[in-house]
């Protein structure tokens, strides 16, 4: 069996999911699905770009050009769901990275855990000097 069947296999079980399941959110046949997993077919780009979003991990990754996990940030769009007309808060940021990037090695979450603390306290800082009114309104 190939990488990318056996990756698709494992994504889909660690999901917890039926290959229909997939296929249904793919807009793709039950069995034309099973012929991915079973390495009888591969999937067309587009087809591969909505597994890795689906999964939220890269087309490499299924492919088996690496080992890790972890997609763009910038432009996956599993984070369509967050609400940024409201104020995010930094434990809701932490809570995001924990159930999204579980599968992460403990490096890389580290690493994004960090990023995430330097960017939140800079804006911090810069919104007490664009707005230092709100600051002494918050204070009272």
């Amino acid at each position: 069996m190939s990488t990318l069947a056996n990756r698709l296999k494992q994504l889909r079980t660690e999901s917890n999911l039926l290959q229909k399941d997939i296929a249904s959110k793919l807009n793709i046949t039950s069995s034309a699905y099973g012929y991915y997993e079973q390495g009888k077919r591969i999937p067309d780009s587009n087809t591969l770009n909505s597994l890795a979003d689906f999964y939220n991990v890269s087309t490499d990754y299924i492919l088996g050009r690496t080992d890790t996990k972890i997609t763009n940030l910038t432009t996956n769009n599993s984070l369509n769901h967050i609400d940024f007309d409201k104020t995010i808060s930094y434990d809701d940021i932490l809570n995001y990275v924990d159930k999204h990037l579980a599968n992460l090695p403990e490096a890389q979450k580290d690493y994004l855990v960090k990023q995430v603390n330097e960017k939140y306290w800079n804006s911090k800082n810069i919104e007490q000097k664009i707005y230092p009114s709100r600051n002494k309104q918050n204070k009272q």
